[in-house]
């Protein structure tokens, strides 16, 4: 399959599972569509939105729990990772910097305690 793309599935073990327990062509004939598709999708073949839906629709899942791809995987992987050190980064910088109520107050030059007066 060089050059195309593979979408990386869970309908093999579905239709297989005790739940279910069917042949591709009994999947096939549910959604609508040959049992060479239902084995193309299993290989990896991306299948087009209606039938991804139909074959979402017949296990009922939604599509992200039977069809991904490890670029989804890797991306989603990504982002999380950026948020968690986000978050860390976020957190250590609000423990390292006071609030302004911590701060006390502001005195001007004059009335800082041992200041030298301006004039």
């Amino acid at each position: 399959m060089d050059g195309e793309v593979s979408v990386k599935n869970i309908v093999r073990a579905l239709r297989r599972s005790a739940e279910f327990d069917i042949t591709q062509q009994e999947l096939a004939d549910a959604v609508g569509v040959d049992r060479t598709t239902i084995a193309k999708i299993e290989r990896g073949r991306p299948p087009t939105g209606p039938v991804m839906l139909r074959i979402c629709r017949f296990f009922g899942k939604a599509p992200h729990e039977v069809f991904y791809d490890d670029y989804v995987v890797s991306t989603l992987q990504d982002v999380l990772r950026r948020r968690e050190r986000r978050k860390a980064k976020n957190d250590r910088s609000r423990s390292k910097s006071p609030s302004s109520r911590d701060m006390g107050a502001i005195h001007t030059p004059r009335e800082r305690p041992n200041a030298p007066g301006i004039g």
